[in-house]
């Protein structure tokens, strides 16, 4: 019995290797049929645009035809709510390294030493290799159009106040300000013209600025507590300018309960300086 079973594992080592000689053989000689060629291998893409089986003039022709197309059909159009901005990619030089990418394809399968050279084409061959594409752009020029668009958008907030019409007083809402996050929006740019996904739309990142007082602060406000008037020299402009600088510091002041009212830190000190 010890015998008909040592026979029995001996005959299935043997299957066994002579099923990885033949897989190796059949390997290597796929291998070696496609490393004489002088093209790019079967499989290999550079961001979705297939190369394989080309020369590198042909993959280069290729990849610039095609690219170009992109671009010029899928402008950058940057999106706040209703409003929509449109940058070309000729404005910022939007472009790619397209002979580094032709000869990174071009290596795939025949760089690093035998075993990893088979491996690699093996798997390019049966699965595919895709290698990114790494679009570069004038980082100066989109800052200086971000910029731009962020002055028309930009708002400063404005805080909720009371007013008094007659003896009745009258309550004006806040308004909440907007300020654009140039450098968020620079980088959802970055990261969306990096991917295959078309056309090039990007929500500019525009922060929300909380007014300091907000209507609701004001609700319990509806009468006239106290007033006074005085006069003077309206001829002065130092004291004329003086007046009006701290009537600015001291107006809309909301002072909630518990809390202390100070005119010399609101206005500053009266100094000769």
């Amino acid at each position: 019995m010890q015998i008909a079973s040592g026979k029995r594992t001996a005959n299935i080592i043997l299957f066994l290797a002579i099923i990885v000689l033949f897989s190796s053989v059949s390997l290597f000689a796929a291998n070696a049929a496609f490393a004489v060629r002088d093209e790019i291998y079967t499989g290999v893409k550079i961001g979705n645009i297939s190369v394989g089986g080309l020369s590198e003039e042909e993959a280069r022709a290729k990849l610039n035809t095609l690219l170009n197309k992109r671009l010029s059909d899928n402008p950058l159009i940057l999106i706040y709510k209703d409003r929509e901005w449109t940058i070309q990619p000729a404005e910022i030089k939007l472009s790619a390294d397209v002979d580094s990418l032709i000869k990174q394809a071009y290596q795939v399968g025949r760089s690093g030493n035998i075993i990893q050279r088979l491996q690699e084409r093996y798997i390019t061959i049966n699965k595919g290799y895709q290698l990114p594409i790494n679009f570069a752009y004038d980082k100066e020029k989109l800052s200086e159009i971000l910029t731009s668009i962020a002055t028309t958008l930009n708002q400063e907030p404005q805080s909720a106040k009371v007013v008094l019409n007659g003896v009745k007083i009258v309550s004006i809402p806040d308004t909440e300000g907007l300020k654009v996050d140039v450098e968020a929006t620079t980088k959802a740019i970055n990261d969306k013209i990096n991917t295959d996904s078309l056309p090039y739309k990007v929500s500019l990142v525009v922060n929300v600025i909380k007014p300091k007082i907000v209507l609701e602060d004001l609700k319990g406000i509806d009468d006239l507590i106290a007033s006074y008037t005085t006069q003077f020299n309206s001829q002065n402009a130092n004291r004329v300018q003086n007046i009006r600088l701290a009537a600015t510091s001291v107006n809309n002041t909301l002072l909630r309960p518990g809390e202390t009212f100070s005119f010399n830190q609101t206005v500053g000190l009266r100094l000769a300086e």
